[in-house]
């Protein structure tokens, strides 16, 4: 499949990357050029996604991690960037899925100022973007 659009360079996150829908968006943003940070709860599942966007030609680090855990959440952010680099601004978010933060950070993730699947994911992937100016 040949994406219609380039991400290359940029750093995604992608949470339930071991499987399913969380599987096929790491593998479309890989294709598309973005290096990814896998996130799942189940090692094994988050690992083969990472070796097969590797496998690929990309770039992939493979993150356990329990997304309704806040420090295993800010600990992945942290991994995921210290390998790949910053987390790139740039995917729309789905506005249920963080409809219990304040104001201005709904309105910035709803802009499309992550990538990003969860609430927990969100608060830390956007309080890094921020502290470091990457908030467009």
């Amino acid at each position: 499949m040949t994406p219609d659009f380039s991400l290359s360079g940029g750093v995604a996150l992608v949470t339930g990357a071991g499987s399913g829908i969380g599987r096929a968006i790491a593998l479309g943003l890989a294709g598309a050029g973005a290096h990814v940070g896998c996130v799942d709860r189940v090692p094994r599942h988050v690992e083969a996604t990472a070796a097969e966007i590797l496998a690929a030609g990309s770039r992939a680090v493979p993150v356990a991690a329990d997304v309704t855990d806040p420090a295993a959440m800010s600990a992945a952010v942290a991994q995921i960037e210290s390998a790949l680099g910053p987390l790139t601004p740039g995917a729309e978010c789905h506005p249920d899925e963080h409809r219990n933060l304040d104001s201005t950070r709904s309105e910035n993730l709803h802009a499309g100022r992550c990538m990003a699947s969860d609430h927990a994911t969100y608060s830390h992937a956007l309080t890094t973007m921020e502290s470091s100016g990457r908030r467009s």
